[in-house]
């Protein structure tokens, strides 16, 4: 069965670089209070920060995201750049 373009989520979409057993890992980090940069640094590629943080702010994956909770500090991205 095909599934078009607009309904392909997760390892169906075309442009997938992680599989859900990775993605699972990396909510599981993250509940834990690890942030973004130490994860996509612990796991390596093809993990790397913007996809941590696309899984994190629950722009990608959100069919495995929405069974963990986590802390999401806004902020931080604000103050990208300055010293505290």
């Amino acid at each position: 069965e095909t599934i078009p373009f607009s309904e392909k989520k997760g390892e169906n979409h075309n442009m997938v670089k992680i599989n859900k057993q990775i993605v699972i890992h990396i909510c599981e980090l993250l509940s834990s209070g690890m942030g973004s940069k130490n994860i996509a640094e612990e796991l390596g590629a093809p993990v790397t920060k913007a996809i941590v943080n696309n899984i994190k702010f629950r722009k990608s994956w959100t069919d495995v995201s929405k069974d963990y909770e986590w802390d999401v500090d806004h902020s931080k991205a604000h103050n990208k750049g300055k010293s505290k």
